[in-house]
């Protein structure tokens, strides 16, 4: 496995990570559901573009 691929998968536990912790945030009142959406969206853009960008180069 190489050192690409392994930051790649960091990457994607990080945006998996920061979802969760969103998603708890919302629920225990920390943060507004207009914050958690900003958040859903950020990651569904790294997702979507930033990593399968990644792997390409």
């Amino acid at each position: 496995m190489s050192l690409k691929s392994k930051g790649i998968k960091v990457l994607a536990v990080i945006c998996a990570v920061v979802l969760i912790l969103g998603l708890v945030f919302v629920a225990a009142g920390y943060i507004s559901w207009k914050l958690f959406w900003v958040i859903v969206i950020g990651t569904a853009i790294m997702a979507y573009i930033v990593i399968p960008w990644l792997r390409k180069k």
